[in-house]
This record gives structure tokens, sequence and C-alpha cells, in this order.
């Protein structure tokens, strides 16, 4: 019987790719046996610890008490971590990034004699503002010496591992998976015509996410496609902006705002699109899970070539390819879709079969369990 505590800034209910990331595999672990799996993550109060479970998994939440960025942060957190770890007594703790704070004080506080697994969901932070110095001088200092007490370093995204600050020699490639007893095609589910949609966050600090050029690319594609409808899927504080730009640009009758959806709702919303964009700009999008989401659903998908998108894409051959902040170059692998519909159905056939062979959250638990294990056995000759 090992003892895992997996270690992340947030945890659910919150949502997100990493935050769906660590439920699974939390979940996952815990199911197997051998393993008894802790969260510990942030949580509302300012002063107390607090422990709940979600299904098998415990979960320790330490006090917040402002955020930067997204990033929350504590002064009390050093001496918590480290009595949280003593009073849970890990075999092995896995750590999640890139969001600094908590995982850092976790990986350097642990002791030597506990084996420390690093799971790093980005490419570099850094997103254009005033706060680019401060993250540059995390990615050069901070995170190197993080990742170094790491006996591996696990990646999201083949395009990780390339950037500087991961160590060589100890990266590991665990994507993330998809969940296909609820994102799979629905026969009964009927597609509309020029329906377009994009999931993700609208957060001011997100603006990486592309949905500004999205939303140009649109008005574009309006001139020639006058059944395109973009639908814009999840939260956050840019929502309203968005809103007022998609009326500047014209789209007020094209463009619907649904929220935040989940589950078959979200599998729903995939189902009846013609395909998924991402419009993602920089290396901050390692993965893009919405992609492999939606060709679970026999969705054809659009991204860019940022991050790990073109990764997923051309391992998949579900979808197709437009340079990033391009709204022309967007527009046309949109309307491309929209003009042909035998391509957009095999795109998304191709996809849907990639995506059960090689991304179900039961293969990113299984070789998680592998490394647990290879590493709790080295730790012990």
């Amino acid at each position: 019987m090992s003892r895992v505590l997996i270690a992340s800034s947030h945890f659910y209910p919150r949502t997100g790719g990493v935050e769906r990331y660590v439920f699974e595999l939390a979940k996952g672990l815990a199911e197997r046996h051998g393993h008894v799996v802790t969260v510990l993550t942030t949580g509302p109060s300012r002063s107390r610890i607090q422990s709940d479970r979600v299904g098998e998994v415990k979960v320790v939440r330490v006090p917040t008490w402002a955020s930067l960025s997204s990033a929350p942060l504590s002064p009390t957190w050093l001496w918590q971590l480290r009595r949280v770890i003593l009073s849970e007594r890990p075999d092995l703790i896995n750590t999640h990034a890139p969001q600094p704070g908590l995982p850092d004080l976790v990986s350097l506080t642990t002791p030597p004699s506990i084996p420390l697994l690093a799971t790093y969901h980005s490419g570099s932070l850094k997103k254009g503002g005033w706060t680019d110095t401060v993250i540059a001088g995390y990615e050069t200092s901070v995170l190197p010496r993080v990742l170094r007490r790491s006996a591996a370093v696990v990646v999201t995204g083949p395009a990780v591992a390339e950037e500087p600050y991961i160590p060589e020699g100890k990266v590991e490639y665990i994507p993330p998976g998809v969940d296909t007893s609820v994102f799979r095609p629905d026969l009964d589910s009927i597609r509309r015509p020029g329906q377009l949609v994009y999931v993700g966050r609208m957060d001011r600090d997100s603006a990486w996410k592309g949905v500004s050029t999205l939303l140009r690319a649109m008005g574009i594609l309006a001139a020639t496609h006058p059944q395109a409808r973009l639908q814009l899927v999840g939260d956050g504080d840019a929502v309203e902006d968005h809103r007022r730009e998609a009326a500047q640009i014209g789209l007020d009758d094209r463009v619907e705002f649904t929220g935040r959806l989940d589950g078959s709702d979200l599998a729903r919303a995939y189902q009846a699109a013609s395909a998924l964009v991402l419009a993602s700009e920089t290396a901050a999008e390692s993965f893009g899970m919405v992609l492999i989401e939606a060709m679970a659903c026999g969705t054809p998908v659009i991204g860019t070539r940022a991050g790990g998108i073109p990764g997923v894409i051309d391992d998949t051959g579900g979808g197709v390819l437009a340079p990033p902040r391009d709204p022309p170059a967007l527009a046309r692998a949109m309307a491309r879709l929209l003009d042909d519909p035998v391509e957009a159905s095999n795109l998304g056939r191709r996809g849907q079969e990639a995506v059960q062979h090689r991304y179900t959250w039961r293969r990113t638990a299984d070789a998680y369990d592998r490394l647990v294990r290879d590493h709790l056995t080295t730790d012990r000759r």
C-alpha cells in the first residue's frame, strides 16, 4: 500500500485543463489497488486548513490570502505545508504546475527521503503584459531549481519538453485523456450546418486563448457564409469584453455566449457543431484538451500552430491548422470545413478513432501507476 500526495494550486470543483487532469489522475490512482491518494490544494478559508473527500480521494485545502493573476498565495503556507506532509506521511509526492506558489513550496519543503515527481502542464507563462518581468525571473531561477529536485518531470505535451527550464534526461510524456463514456458520437444528434464552437476560459489574463482573433475571423467569414454561427462556451472576466467586441464587428446575431458547460451538456455542444475552433496564440497552450474532447465526439477541429496544438492535430489527423494571430487565415480554415462536409466528416472520424486508441483517462492513470511504482521501487532499493 502506497500513500500518494498530489499537490495542485486548484482542484475540484474548479474546472480547467489542469484541474481536470489532476481530478482524473487522483480518481484513477485511487481506484487502483495499492494507492491511497490525497490531494493538497487551496481553499476559500483565510485561516483554517480544511479537509473533505471527493469519492475515494481525500482533499486537504490550505488557506488563501490573496491571488496574483490567478495564482493563490498565502504567507502561512510554509509551516502549513510541512504540517500536512508530516500528517499525511506520503510515500511519494506529485506536484502540478505551472501556477507558481503552492506546488513550488511543496517541492522545496519535501524531505529528500520522499520521491518527488513534477508534472508540468504548460509552455512559458509569459503573456505580453507587465507581469512578464516577474514571470521571467520565476522561469529562470525558481522553476529550474524546483524541477531539478524531481526524480522525473512529466509533461502533458511534447512541446513542453522543449522549454529551456525542463531538465534533460528526466522527461516522461503522459498526455491528458477523455471520458469516452460522455464524449462520444451521438447518432441521434443533428449537426447544425455552419455551427462553430469555442470552449475555454475567457479571462483578461488569458487573452492568449485567441478569442479576439476568433471573433475577427468570424467577422470575415460572415461576409461569405451567412449561415455561419459561433458558440462561445466558457466563463471569465472577459466575457463582457468579448460580447462588446462581437457587437462592434456586427456579430450580435451570430455569436452565442452560453457560459460554462460540463459533462453531457458540453458533449452535446461538440456533437452539434460542424467544427471546434481553438485559436490559441502562445506556448501556454501545451496540449488543448478541448481538441480531444471534440474529436471523441466525432467533431473535426481547427487549431493554430501554437504550443502543443499542432502535435495533437498531426498525431490524430482530426483537424486542420492555421497560423496564430491571423484572422484571415483562420477564416479560410473555417470556410474550408464548412464548404466541404465530406472532408469534415472524414476528419471527425479519424480524430474519434485516434482518441479511442491514444487519449483516454484510463491510459493516463495506467502510465502514472507505472511511474509511481517504478520510483517507489527504485527509492526502496
